[in-house]
């Protein structure tokens, strides 16, 4: 049986402890929170049975083997190296910390105690991304050309505009756009970004643009002042591959192959001199094949459950086999993203 305190009782906190508890041989034993009332409320509805008002209480409980960590970012350092010196291994949202210097060493601790850590990327391990993923190291779309990505929702809460806590729409949801195209395409040669700071000072709208070695360009778009597309697409030489909206929670991969466009010699009919809807034919068949291409296809991917269980898994599945990291999410791709994001803002 494996025993898990979660730090934190936040939205996103409900939805993974009800993740956690989904999966046989796990249980969580106890919630802190900065207020009893949250940290009880908690309790009552998962039916934890040790609530806290201090973190170190619950770290320090010798029954507990995992932590997952939601406080707000700029906590998140000090809540691993407390973790850490405690013996437990550690699931922590995202951002998995906020500096690089920070990444590093909490990396080097876990690395000297033999402890698991991994960033909470949860959108990394759901049954659709894999698929994306696989296809696109397969060459379904040939070779990456432009990968454009959106995650914008009307956000109020405090938390996302106060600075100190590390707030702020790029952090907040830009985050996994960044994220998922590092997995794609890896570092870039170039960051380009045009952000917009809002109440309390911290980033509510951004604009990040990468590019690549290959040639390859990423254009993300984040906001906490407008609902945008939520999606995801990848263009390459021989077609695209979109996760359907919200990329964050599909079950949805649209897919579309095109050849190469062969110029033959021939006389185009004139247009104009067609009668009624004959006239629009030349551009409606332009909008059918841009639309569907060659050779569209829809492909749905079973997605059970709230999606956060598939990243829990892989949580249990590396300490079981002595991992200290995932290979699909290690430190050095947090990292990495980390650095990326810091360029945007800085």
């Amino acid at each position: 049986m494996k025993n898990w305190g979660i730090i934190g009782t936040g939205a996103v906190a409900y939805d993974v402890g009800y993740a956690i508890q989904s999966i046989k041989e796990n249980q969580i034993i106890g919630v802190s929170s900065r207020k009893l009332e949250n940290a009880n409320l908690f309790a009552n509805n998962l039916n934890i049975p040790n609530k806290y008002n201090d973190t170190q209480s619950l770290i320090q409980n010798p029954d507990i083997h995992i932590i997952y960590i939601a406080t707000p970012n700029a906590l998140h350092y000090q809540n691993i190296v407390s973790c850490f010196q405690n013996g437990k291994h550690v699931l922590c949202e995202k951002p998995l910390v906020l500096s690089v210097d920070e990444a590093k060493e909490i990396a080097r601790i876990g690395k000297e105690k033999g402890l698991f850590l991994m960033e909470a990327m949860w959108t990394r391990f759901i049954p659709s991304i894999e698929k994306m993923i696989d296809l696109l190291k397969n060459g379904e779309i040939g070779e990456i050309k432009m990968i454009q990505g959106s995650f914008g929702a009307i956000l109020q809460k405090d938390r996302c505009f106060n600075k100190s806590l590390g707030g702020g729409a790029i952090w907040d949801l830009g985050v996994y756009l960044v994220s998922l195209t590092h997995a794609i395409l890896g570092d870039p040669k170039e960051v380009d970004a045009h952000v917009v700071n809002g109440n309390g000072g911290v980033d509510t709208n951004a604009s990040i643009v990468l590019s690549y070695s290959s040639g390859a360009i990423a254009t993300l778009n984040c906001s906490y002042e407008a609902q945008l597309e939520n999606t995801f697409v990848v263009y390459g030489t021989k077609g695209m591959i979109k996760v359907g909206s919200p990329f964050y929670r599909s079950s949805i991969l649209e897919i579309s192959s095109f050849g190469p466009i062969e110029e033959q010699p021939h006389q185009r009919r004139n247009p104009y001199q067609l009668l009624g809807p004959l006239k629009n034919a030349q551009s409606l068949k332009e909008r059918v094949f841009h639309t569907l291409g060659k050779n569209s296809k829809k492909m749905v991917i079973p997605f059970h459950g709230n999606g956060y269980h598939y990243q829990i898994k892989e949580v249990l599945n590396c300490i079981d086999n002595k991992k200290i990291e995932s290979s699909k999410m290690p430190l050095s791709h947090s990292i990495s993203v980390i650095d990326i994001i810091l360029q945007v803002l800085n």
